[in-house]
């Protein structure tokens, strides 16, 4: 009875709306590598190539509790996107609210209590700080709650807001890491100012919601409904949020722990930079999640299928422009920002990264539409399958060409993920007939 009653509002699909979606989903995306390049130099020159190695180190354990998020970011932006009222809107935003916190929690307490058996044990892990790593796991468990409340705001299209937001929490956590940093505190009280700044930026977010959605108390019944609504695409999506994760943050440690921090952090820069191609894709493109979530409800597949072509040819200008730029400028770009001799040694390696998430960002609409149409499932498995053959040629590369090697162990990554524009397009030549 309770889907019966849902009033779906029409999404704007206007060139003008859809222009300024992307923008400001485009502009949330430049608030982090434009932060990164501003701090990156100040970092380095304070911590040392070893201890921005540490740093990465304690970043990449963050990214191992994403591993045990349930998919809820992605689930929740489809939820809240079909649900027509604020007032469902708020119910749903609290359900989801309670239990992505205590989900996070319990992970962050199961990875921390591993990895305090575990540290002694070993000595390549043994090189780093046990305290920078539990504290680089808390920040993890912040960071997922801070997904989960974006996708909230994305599925209210409040994509100026969210941009905003995210503007301000990353100056504010920059600039933490900036001060301890000078202050010459070392990786572990950097990454302990960076978990503080992102506490207060997630307590941010959740005041947007609620101003935007107001705040609704679902009785029990109406919070089980929304928790098996959030649960029916959260499966196959916590299987894309696992293999997303593994290939962002278990790369990292396995370069940590095969090769020395020193190499961590050279890598941790170059796959920075080379994520630059594939996450201004990646973001510009968020808007076809909620859309096409919308117009799959509809069974408006024209609309949809215009959609996908105008993105098509907006990412293959995106990424033969931006190639264009940046590969014949890599030396100078990389000496005016980490110095002549940091360009001298590791362009190579900048340059393989940035071709390389380039070819990646070919996929980047065929993700998010499939996600909005329902196909969770597809989506997560050539996830899956693209995650577990790049770790496996991770130490392949790194044994043949050491860092180098790492690096192109990514390829394997993103020419699995080519498989996605493949799914979507024949989804597509089925629903046209």
């Amino acid at each position: 009875m309770l889907a019966k009653r849902e009033v779906r509002r029409p999404l704007s699909l206007s060139r003008r709306s859809a222009a300024s979606d992307q923008v400001w989903s485009a502009a949330e995306f430049a608030i982090g590598p434009a932060l990164f390049l501003l701090t990156t130099p100040i970092l380095l020159g304070a911590l040392g190539e070893n201890g921005f190695g540490e740093y990465a180190f304690g970043l990449a354990a963050a990214g191992m509790v994403a591993l045990l998020n349930p998919g809820f970011p992605v689930s929740a932006a489809q939820v809240v996107a079909r649900l027509g009222s604020r007032q469902r809107q708020a119910q749903f935003g609290l359900v989801v609210l309670v239990v992505t916190v205590a989900i996070m929690s319990m992970a962050c307490a199961l990875v921390s209590g591993v990895v305090h058996l575990l540290h002694p044990q070993f000595n390549a892990l043994a090189a780093y700080s046990l305290p920078m790593i539990l504290v680089g796991i808390a920040l993890g468990c912040i960071q997922q709650i801070d997904l989960t409340v974006s996708g909230l705001l994305k599925g209210c299209l409040a994509f100026r807001r969210a941009a905003l937001l995210e503007l301000s929490g990353r100056v504010l956590c920059s600039s933490a890491t900036i001060v301890a940093a000078i202050f010459g505190a070392g990786s572990t009280s950097v990454l302990s100012a960076l978990t503080a700044g992102a506490v207060v930026v997630v307590a941010t977010k959740v005041w947007a919601f609620f101003a935007i959605a107001g705040i609704g108390i679902a009785r029990t019944g109406v919070a089980r409904y929304f928790v098996r609504r959030l649960r029916q695409p959260a499966g196959w999506n916590w299987v894309q949020s696992l293999a997303s994760g593994a290939s962002i943050s278990v790369d990292r440690l396995l370069v940590g722990l095969l090769l020395s921090p020193a190499s961590l952090g050279v890598y941790a820069i170059c796959m920075q930079g080379g994520r630059l191609a594939y996450g201004s894709l990646y973001a510009t493109f968020q808007r076809l999640l909620p859309v096409s979530s919308n117009l799959a409800a509809a069974s408006d597949h024209q609309t949809l299928g215009r959609e996908v072509i105008r993105a098509y040819r907006l990412t293959l200008a995106m990424i033969l422009i931006g190639n264009l730029i940046s590969l014949t400028a890599a030396q100078f770009l990389l000496s005016a920002w980490l110095g002549a001799q940091f360009a001298a040694n590791h362009v190579t390696t900048f340059v393989a990264a940035i071709a390389v998430f380039s070819i990646g960002g070919l996929s980047v609409v065929g993700h998010h539409v499939l996600l909005g149409r329902g196909d969770a499932r597809s989506v997560a498995l050539v996830y899956l399958a693209a995650a577990i053959l790049m770790l496996c040629a991770i130490p392949i590369g790194i044994e043949i060409a050491g860092l180098d090697g790492a690096v192109g162990a990514r390829l394997v990554y993103f020419c699995v993920l080519l498989v996605l524009p493949w799914l979507l397009f024949l989804s597509l030549r089925r629903r046209a007939r």
